[in-house]
């Protein structure tokens, strides 16, 4: 969690890519929301955000679309809603958005862990460059979750 400016999550943003931690910040999102809304009275807004390349082609903007309809279906909770853009970079995308809500999850890389040490990961430089609070969500899986911390220490010692 990277704290910024405390407000209530009136707007969350869950900016997605359908990696495999997204699904944990959906349902975190909306839990959040409806604490919120039993908490306040107000109707609270949850928006699945997807950035789509500049060139992307008609069909892939469909394809996302359709998908985050299904999801939004799926959960069937009032507060979901789902939003797709366009932008020359995926952070840069979330980062304008992002100044529309008061609340920002994002799932963790699934990159391995040698490219995030060398490029760094998009939900990192959200993290960092973003000026509301974000959460960036993770499940543990403890069989991957050993063999990840098995084959860390392995690369220290070598």
């Amino acid at each position: 969690v990277r704290f910024r400016k405390r407000e209530p999550p009136r707007r969350i943003l869950v900016a997605t890519a359908g990696g495999p931690h997204a699904a944990l910040a959906v349902e975190l999102a909306i839990s959040q929301a409806r604490q919120y809304r039993e908490e306040s009275g107000e109707e609270p807004v949850v928006t699945l955000f997807y950035v789509l390349p500049g060139e992307a082609d008609p069909v892939a903007e469909a394809f996302v679309k359709r998908t985050l309809s299904d999801i939004v279906r799926r959960y069937d909770d009032p507060a979901l809603r789902w939003k797709v853009a366009r932008a020359s970079d995926v952070v840069t995308g979330i980062l304008r958005e992002a100044e529309e809500h008061n609340l920002v999850m994002v799932g963790a890389s699934a990159e391995r862990l040698f490219e995030q040490r060398l490029f760094g990961s998009i939900p990192e430089t959200i993290a960092r460059e973003c000026t509301k609070t974000v959460i960036m969500t993770k499940r543990y899986w403890p069989l991957k979750s050993r063999l990840s911390r098995l084959l860390e220490g392995l690369g220290r010692a070598g």
